[in-house]
C-alpha cells in the first residue's frame, strides 16, 4: 500500500473536517471525492462530523508518524459523544469509525443525522475575527470545531456572530456539493459585536461545560454516567424508597432552576423534550444520546457544573425494607421452625414506611412486619395473617380425635382463644360436614377425601366469609361519611376512603353506584369550554408544527401536547366540543404535505449514505411510501429539491 508523503497536524480547536480539507488542496487531486478515496478508501463528495474507515487512513500516514486514533477523536465531538451511547450500540459505531466501507451501513453518520442528537449544526459556521487572526498566525485559516455546536451562534473569544457566507460578497465558506472549504479570507470584514446579555452569558458557561466534559470523559462509560447521576439524583431525593425516579418533581425542578428564555436560547424545548412521548425515555440509559443536552443540563442543575459532577465522590444507596432474605418461618410446628425457607418478601408501601408480607412455602404460615423510615435496626415484631395449612390441618385432626381446645393448644404451641376461635368458624361455615370429618379419626374417611381437600374447602370457606365482612364494613364507613356530608360528591369519599372506594368499585359496582352515582356531565358548559380548547389547540399545533417531527402530524401528536387535564378534557368530550374539532382535524397534516415536509429529512439520509444527485426517484426507492405520489405533490418535492440544490 501506497504510504502519504505528508498529512498535516492539526491546529488548536480545528475540526478534522478541516483537516482533510486542507490535506486535500495540498494534494495534487483534482476533487475532494479523490481526495477521501486516497486517505479513507470511501467514494463519496462529503465528509462527516465523525471520519469512517480509520483503520486504512492509520496505515496510510508516513512512516514515523505517531497520529493515533484518540488524536483524531480529539478534532471531533466524538469523546462528548461516547459516554452518552450504550455499550452495544457503541460497539457498532467503533468498527463504523475504524473499519466501515459499506455506504448503507453509516452508523457513525446515522448517529450524528439523528434529529434527536440536534447539538450540531448542520452549516459550518466562521467567525471574522478568527479568520483574520488564523490567516494571520498560520498563513491560512480553519475551522474551529467549537464554533460547530448548535446552539452556539457567536464566537466565545470575540463576541462576534458566527457566519456561513461573507456580509461583503456574499460568497458561501463553505459548500457541501463537492465539499469547499474557506481557507482564505474573500474580503477584508470587520465584525459585529454582540451585546453581553443573560443568555450570551449562559451559552458560555454551557459551551465551557461542554468543552470540560470533552476533555476529562474520555474513560468515562455509559454505564458509569448513567450511575453517577442516579447516586446524585438519590442524594437529591429524586428517588423514593421503592426505588423509583420522581420525573414529574425532576421536571418541575428543573423548570424553576431555568428560566424560559435561557432554555429557548439553546434550542431546548420543553414542550417536545418533557411531552408525554418523551418524557418517559428520560433517565432510560438506553435513549440517553437523543437527549444530550437535558443532560447537560440537568447536570448542571444537580451539582452546579460538570466538573463537580465528574469530581462527585458520594455513595448514594436506598436501604432495601426488610433485607434481601432469606427470612425466617415463625410457625412452631413447621419442619423449618429453626431455619429460613421463606425466599420472597412482598413489600407494599405505606405513607414513607413499608409492610412486608412473608409466606412459608413449606407449611403456610403467613405474617407481617412493618419497616419505617430511618430505622437501622432489624425489627422482627411481626403479626399473624394466616397459621397456614399445616397449623389448621394439625388442628382439625386432633380436634376430630377428641382432643379439647386448651390440650390442642399446648401442642400447636398457640393460646387457646386462636385455636377456639378457628374452630368456631370452622363449626359455621360447615357445621354437618366438617364437624363429622373432625369427630373421625382420618381413617374412617372415604380414601379420596385428603386432609388437604377439606382444607381446601374450609379455605374458600373463609375466603367467602372474608369478603362478606369487607363487604358489610365499607359499606358501613362509605354509609357514616355520607351522612357525615349531605352532598357527598365521589371526589371527595376517593380523597377520604380511597381503599373502600376502589374495592366497592371493583367488588360491588351495583350498590356502590345507587349510593354514589356518577358525575352530572351536564353541568359542564361545554360552550365555554369549547372556545378555550379551541384556543389551546391552536397553541399545540403551532409548537407541533414549529418542532418538524419526524412522524406525520395527527390529532393524537398535537392533543399530547397539551398538559394532562386539558388533554383528558378533549379526549373525553371532543364529540360535544365542535369548534375545537373542527379546529384539530383542520390541522391534521395531509399525506401529501407530510411527504413534502419529510424531504429535507430524506436528503440528509441518502447524502449520509454516499447519493450525490438526490432526485424524486431516489427518494421513492428509498421510502416506498412515496411511490402512490400524486403528480401534484411530486412537482412539489421536485421544486424543493431544486431549492435544497441551490442552498448547497
Amino acid at each position: 500500500m501506497k504510504k502519504l508523503l505528508y498529512f498535516p497536524e492539526g491546529y488548536p480547536d480545528e475540526d478534522f473536517r478541516s483537516i482533510v480539507y486542507r490535506y486535500h488542496i495540498r494534494s495534487d487531486n483534482i476533487g475532494i471525492k479523490e481526495s477521501r478515496k486516497e486517505l479513507f478508501n470511501m467514494s463519496s463528495n462529503s465528509l462527516g462530523h465523525l471520519p469512517r474507515n480509520l483503520q486504512f487512513f492509520l496505515s496510510k500516514l508516513p512512516y514515523g508518524s505517531k497520529v493515533l486514533v484518540e488524536d483524531i477523536f480529539d478534532h471531533t465531538w466524538f469523546p462528548l459523544l461516547k459516554p452518552f451511547i450504550t455499550k452495544e450500540r457503541l460497539s457498532i459505531i467503533n468498527n463504523d469509525i475504524m473499519n466501515g466501507t459499506n455506504m448503507y451501513s453509516n452508523y457513525a453518520g446515522k448517529l450524528m443525522s439523528s434529529r434527536n442528537v440536534s447539538i450540531f449544526s448542520n452549516e459550518i459556521r466562521y467567525c471574522l475575527e478568527c479568520m483574520k487572526t488564523d490567516d494571520e498566525k498560520y498563513g491560512e485559516c480553519y475551522v474551529h470545531l467549537q464554533h460547530q455546536l448548535a446552539f452556539i451562534n457567536f464566537c466565545h473569544q470575540h463576541n462576534s456572530k458566527l457566519l456561513v457566507r461573507c456580509p461583503k460578497c456574499g460568497k458561501n465558506f463553505f459548500k457541501k456539493k463537492d465539499l469547499h472549504l474557506t481557507v482564505t479570507p474573500c474580503c477584508t470584514n470587520t465584525y459585529e459585536k454582540i451585546d453581553e446579555t443573560l443568555d450570551i452569558q449562559f451559552k458560555k458557561t454551557l459551551l465551557s461545560e461542554f468543552v470540560f466534559f470533552k476533555e476529562h470523559a474520555k474513560l468515562m462509560s455509559n454505564d458509569t454516567l448513567y450511575q453517577k447521576i442516579i447516586i446524585i439524583l438519590g442524594i437529591k431525593g429524586y428517588i423514593s424508597f421503592s426505588g423509583m425516579i420522581d420525573r414529574s418533581r425532576i421536571i418541575d425542578d428543573f423548570l424553576k432552576f431555568y428560566e424560559n428564555k435561557i432554555l429557548e436560547s439553546v434550542g431546548f424545548d420543553k414542550d417536545i423534550v418533557f411531552s408525554k412521548s418523551s418524557s418517559g425515555r428520560l433517565l432510560n440509559q438506553s435513549e440517553m444520546v437523543n437527549y444530550i443536552l437535558f443532560y447537560f443540563l440537568l447536570i448542571i442543575f444537580l451539582t452546579g457544573s460538570i466538573k463537580n459532577f465528574i469530581e462527585h465522590s458520594e455513595v448514594f444507596s436506598i436501604t432495601l425494607p426488610f433485607g434481601s432474605g432469606p427470612w425466617n418461618c415463625y410457625n412452631p410446628i413447621c419442619p423449618c421452625f429453626e431455619q429460613k425457607p421463606i425466599q420472597r418478601c412482598e413489600r407494599k408501601k405505606n405513607g414513607d414506611n413499608f409492610i412486608g408480607l412473608f409466606l412459608c412455602p413449606v407449611c403456610g404460615f403467613k405474617y407481617s412486619r412493618e419497616w419505617k423510615k430511618g430505622t437501622t435496626q432489624e425489627n422482627n415484631n411481626y403479626s399473624v395473617k394466616s397459621r397456614g395449612y399445616l397449623w389448621m390441618s394439625k388442628v382439625y385432626e386432633l380436634y376430630g380425635t377428641g382432643y379439647k381446645c386448651p390440650e390442642i393448644a399446648k401442642i400447636v404451641k398457640a393460646d387457646t382463644e386462636t385455636v377456639r376461635r378457628y374452630l368456631n368458624k370452622v363449626k359455621n361455615s360447615q357445621s354437618d360436614f366438617i364437624q363429622s370429618l373432625m369427630r373421625s379419626t382420618g381413617q374412617d374417611l372415604n380414601k379420596s377425601f385428603s386432609l388437604y381437600e377439606t382444607y381446601t374447602e374450609v379455605a374458600a370457606t373463609k375466603i367467602k366469609e372474608d369478603t362478606f365482612e369487607v363487604r358489610e364494613k365499607y359499606r358501613k364507613r362509605i354509609l357514616e361519611l355520607k351522612r357525615s356530608k349531605i352532598d357527598l360528591k365521589r371526589m371527595d369519599a376517593h380523597k377520604e376512603l380511597r381503599k373502600e372506594y376502589l374495592w366497592l368499585l371493583a367488588n360491588d359496582a351495583d350498590w356502590f353506584n345507587r349510593v354514589l352515582p356518577p358525575m352530572d356531565l351536564t353541568k359542564i358548559d361545554y360552550s365555554k369550554l369549547d372556545e378555550e380548547m379551541k384556543y389551546k389547540i391552536k397553541v399545540a399545533a403551532k409548537k407541533v408544527y414549529s418542532s418538524n417531527p419526524a412522524r406525520r402530524i395527527g390529532k393524537h401528536l398535537i392533543i399530547n401536547v397539551l398538559d394532562e387535564k386539558e388533554k383528558n378534557r378533549i379526549l373525553a368530550y371532543l364529540s360535544k366540543l365542535p369548534k375545537t374539532k373542527q379546529i384539530l382535524e383542520s390541522h391534521i397534516e395531509s399525506i401529501d404535505d407530510y411527504q413534502v415536509r419529510n424531504v429535507p429529512y430524506i436528503v440528509s439520509k441518502l447524502k449520509s449514505y454516499g447519493y450525490k444527485n438526490i432526485t424524486f426517484n431516489s427518494i421513492r426507492d428509498y421510502n416506498k411510501t412515496y411511490r402512490k405520489c400524486k403528480e401534484e405533490t411530486i412537482k412539489r418535492i421536485e421544486k424543493v429539491l431544486e431549492e435544497l440544490t441551490r442552498d448547497n
